[in-house]
């Protein structure tokens, strides 16, 4: 089977192509497979498909037989990165929302905590009231993640875990962590406020704070770092201050 797909493959005119004649044999083959075998084989697809399909527009770029515009940047490492984040996106697919959300209402609430900065200082700008979301720094441990939600019929909590569904729960905390934080930054001079709202359940295409590419108008405070910090667990925070930038405009 394995060689019918390389044959197919070696037809692409694209990556896209190719990755569509994978998942075409994935499904063809899921109903005849175990579940993990069938994850298996898709990622194994997936990985021949995306270094046939590198190979193919490589030559294409350099000799020039097909050009594909925008197929210019190839590196192995650029693949890598595009592999990962479809295979994310395909783990998030093992998340089953609706017991998940169910599960939610009858656990102890998951809170989310902002602290509004009274100042930051930002590229020559000195930006007011800029919000910076808290989420966890430490690594989620699989049995911590397995009593937060619920897999769909045939999948693995191992699925879930490799995709951003974890990142989306770090952004919340519990009643006894938020407590601590509160004491922990509740005489922080810098710090106008600190708003707690309670946390909705993690769902699919969707990224936590501490998973977003931060740069130009966003990026992270790593709160830890702080020669006094003393919290039992590592917290960073995430800013985006167009928010700020645009009242500041409105002001001028």
């Amino acid at each position: 089977m394995i060689n019918e797909v390389r044959d197919n493959i070696n037809k692409a005119m694209t990556t896209e192509d190719a990755y569509d004649i994978c998942h075409s044999y994935v499904n063809k083959y899921r109903d005849t497979l175990l579940p993990n075998e069938a994850e298996a084989l898709g990622i194994a697809l997936v990985t021949l498909a995306d270094c046939i399909a590198m190979m193919q527009e490589s030559i294409t770029y350099w000799h020039g037989d097909r050009h594909h515009p925008g197929s210019v940047d190839i590196s192995p490492d650029t693949r890598r990165r595009q592999l990962e984040e479809r295979q994310r996106r395909e783990a998030d697919t093992a998340l089953n929302e609706v017991a998940t959300a169910r599960l939610w209402e009858v656990l102890e609430p998951r809170l989310e905590v902002t602290l509004i900065l009274k100042e930051l200082s930002w590229r020559g700008y000195v930006l007011n009231d800029v919000a910076l979301s808290l989420f966890h720094k430490d690594e989620m441990s699989l049995e911590r993640l397995a009593t937060l939600v619920v897999a769909n019929p045939g999948r693995a909590i191992e699925q879930i875990y490799h995709s951003y569904i974890p990142s989306q729960i770090d952004d919340t905390f519990s009643k006894s962590e938020a407590r601590q934080l509160i004491r922990y930054f509740g005489n922080d001079q810098g710090i106008k406020r600190i708003r707690i709202e309670r946390a909705k359940p993690p769902k699919r295409n969707y990224i936590g704070d501490g998973a977003v590419a931060v740069g130009g108008p966003t990026d992270f405070l790593m709160l830890d770092e702080d020669p006094d910090y003393s919290l039992p667990f590592k917290v960073w925070g995430f800013y985006d201050v167009r928010p700020a930038l645009d009242k500041l405009s409105e002001a001028k």
